[in-house]
């Protein structure tokens, strides 16, 4: 018996074979099963290793190609960067345009200034770095992208890749520091915006990044072209060596402080205060880029004014209208993104809750035209400060600032609202949305002047009233209309 049992054994047990020799069971031939894959033999010399049947790709613990980790990378982490990055860029390319074009200054002049003035180099770049901190945390913090680090890759190519994309992010300082003043100083530029950007997307209690962040900031404003371009370059590496991949080891499991309960009242006023908590914690460096965006159109209009010498009431309006209308387009997209994701990320709890699509659309706008509005009270007040006008035309400087804000933040959320499908394809709806909006409120601004108010409101009116159509639960025909759709989009002709 026990050599019977013995020889059962052996019978079961797999046999090693010269490659592409079938190997089959006795007793299964014919029989109408499907035969197990057997292992085979590897080529070359050395000792006998199975090869499981999907080939040499297929083991267990092998590392994936660069290639595919550069793709899967930047169709998560990337994508999301870019569409944080997208407003800032366009905001950058329209004060460019502005800077540099025509008769204006050009890259050396500004970099030259930088060189003597120490304050302004450091504002510069203070702005900077906090303008496109949430490009940076979004490419680093992607929940889609936290799937890739279970992959066999090693950690080096995650380090690379999102250092090549970091370096992406970074490219408007490369461009400036390149045209004027060198590929070197551009190289070193470029260092020290992406350890600046992987020191804020790190733990800022630890003090390892304090230090960082002063060793950076010493480099910044040494004396000497020659010898800060060698600071920046020494202090970029050593902190992006060690402040990266911390960064993104921390981006699984990052921590969120405890906070006031601000959420009160009834169902609509409770929706739009938690949407305007969840930005506070949470989209910090979004708020701060909205500030910019205001900052830099309020900038633009006094320029403006001063050097074409308008002094008329009417149309120190209408400039301030047109320099002010594409800023807060920027700043209403940047938060309405972020708001639109988080009400699509609890729709169900909102359904489960029996949410209507009227609070929903009143609670996303709603925010978006809150954290606006005193951004928009700012700039009319200021810019009238800035002008020593009196104090009516104060007045009606504030209040036509605060009607365009607020009518650009409810269109520009209706629209990001119809773009933003959950689907790979948001990003480039909401790049198409941008590129339309800002050159047709440039040219209606520029048409109209200050009624360009009236065309405001009545576009957001209109808009409202398509998002509320978009955010209404959908009927049973409604579901088997967008599944049809689904399917239609993805069905490839031959």
């Amino acid at each position: 018996m026990a050599e019977d049992l013995a020889d059962a054994r052996a019978a079961k047990t797999p046999v090693a074979r010269p490659a592409g020799q079938a190997a089959a069971e006795p007793g299964r031939q014919g029989s109408g099963e499907r035969p197990t894959p057997t292992p085979t033999l590897g080529p070359g010399p050395g000792p006998l290793v199975a090869v499981p049947p999907g080939g040499p790709a297929a083991v267990p613990g092998r590392a994936l190609p660069l290639p595919a980790i550069v793709r899967a990378i930047a169709v998560t982490g990337g994508r999301a960067a870019a569409q944080r990055a997208a407003p800032l860029l366009l905001g950058v390319t329209v004060v460019s345009a502005v800077l540099f074009g025509g008769n204006g200054m050009n890259a050396a002049d500004l970099t030259g200034l930088m060189e003597r003035a120490p304050g302004v180099r450091g504002s510069l770049w203070a702005l900077w770095l906090l303008a496109q901190t949430p490009a940076a945390r979004a490419l680093l913090n992607e929940r889609s992208a936290l799937l890739l680090r279970a992959l066999p890759v090693p950690r080096w190519q995650h380090y690379a890749v999102n250092a090549g994309l970091l370096a992406l992010l970074e490219l408007p300082m490369t461009v400036l520091y390149g045209r004027g003043a060198g590929p070197g100083a551009a190289l070193a530029a470029t260092g020290l915006a992406m350890a600046g950007h992987a020191l804020l997307c790190d733990d800022g209690e630890r003090p390892r990044t304090w230090l960082l962040g002063g060793l950076l900031a010493l480099a910044l404003l040494a004396p000497g072209a020659r010898w800060r371009t060698a600071a920046m370059l020494l202090g970029a590496g050593v902190t992006l060596g060690l402040a990266l991949p911390a960064a993104w080891r921390r981006a699984a499991a990052r921590p969120f402080p405890r906070e006031r309960q601000l959420v009160f009242g009834p169902a609509s006023l409770a929706l739009l205060l938690a949407q305007v908590a969840l930005l506070g914690r949470t989209q910090r460096p979004l708020l701060l880029r909205a500030t910019v965006f205001y900052l830099i159109a309020l900038g633009i209009a006094d320029l403006a004014l001063r050097n074409n010498h308008i002094e008329a009431p009417g149309a120190t309006a209408a400039l301030a209208l047109l320099v002010l209308g594409p800023f807060a387009l920027l700043a209403a997209g940047a938060l309405a993104g972020s708001v639109l994701s988080a009400e699509r990320t609890l729709g169900w709890l909102l359904l489960s809750t029996g949410t209507s699509g009227g609070q929903r659309v009143a609670a996303a706008h709603g925010a978006v035209m809150l954290l606006t509005a005193p951004l928009a009270a700012l700039y009319g007040g200021l810019l009238t400060w800035l002008l020593h006008r009196e104090p009516a035309f104060a007045l009606r400087l504030v209040g036509e600032s605060l009607g365009c804000a607020l009518a650009a933040a409810g269109a520009v959320s209706a629209l990001y609202r119809w773009a933003q499908r959950g689907d790979p394809r948001d990003g480039d709806r909401i790049l198409l949305v941008q590129l339309l909006l800002l050159p047709a409120a440039l040219l209606a601004s520029w048409a109209l002047g200050e009624s360009v108010l009236f065309l405001w409101a009545l576009a957001a009116a209109l808009l409202w009233g398509r998002a509320l159509g978009l955010a209404a639960p959908l009927t049973r025909y409604g579901r088997l209309r967008r599944e049809r759709a689904r399917r239609d989009s993805n069905t490839v002709d031959p």
